[in-house]
């Protein structure tokens, strides 16, 4: 049987900005996430799972939510 298990993760992303200040380079480090902008490689990245929401069985007809 297939199962439908979302996963809820906590993670830090790493952005190499240029700004006149922090809040500025706050600012731009946002922008360039929620463009969807590839992260700087800054080699302390990290990822962890934080929950997992409800899990359910997947139906043929079901389409990924």
């Amino acid at each position: 049987m297939r199962y439908y298990v979302p996963m809820v993760l906590r993670r830090q992303l790493n952005y190499i900005v240029e700004a006149q200040n922090e809040d500025e380079a706050r600012q731009a480090a946002i922008q360039r996430f929620d463009a969807g902008a590839i992260p700087d490689e800054c080699g302390n990245e990290w990822e962890e799972i934080e929950r997992v929401g409800a899990i359910e069985p997947v139906k043929d007809e079901q389409p990924c939510k």
